[in-house]
């Protein structure tokens, strides 16, 4: 199998797996604002955010994966990612919500790019 095709094979797990989550993590979030939405806003919402963001940003470099080629596709979701994590340092907002929601993809992005480190070295070890 090509290096591409088991970028592509993965990737394709991988995108399920973040599809799973956040559907669950939406599900769960919903289910428990009908019993506490103090609660679930508090400490379900930032999870539901987490798993949002991942998967949307995988849905994104798969859509880049149909135009340019895996190795460069990964290398610039990589400094996108490393990009939107230093950006979070540099805001100031006043927003304790804002604040929040901003901290949940940072950590999101912070792990995406673990991931998508990983899918490089990949690459880079089969070539």
């Amino acid at each position: 199998m090509k290096t591409n095709e088991k970028v592509h094979e993965k990737l394709n797990r991988i995108i399920a797996a973040a599809k799973q989550a956040c559907e669950a993590a939406k599900a769960y979030f919903i289910n428990e604002t009908h019993i506490n939405p103090a609660k679930a806003v508090e400490w379900n919402a930032e999870d539901m955010i987490k798993a949002q963001t991942e998967y949307d940003v995988w849905l994104g470099i798969a859509a880049d994966l149909q135009k340019e080629e895996p190795g460069r596709v990964l290398e610039n979701a990589y400094d996108e990612l490393q990009s939107r994590v230093r950006s979070f340092f540099g805001s100031n907002s006043t927003s304790i919500f804002h604040n929040a929601v901003e901290r949940a993809r940072a950590e999101a992005f912070l792990r995406q790019a673990e991931k998508v480190g990983r899918l490089i070295d990949c690459i880079n070890d089969s070539e």
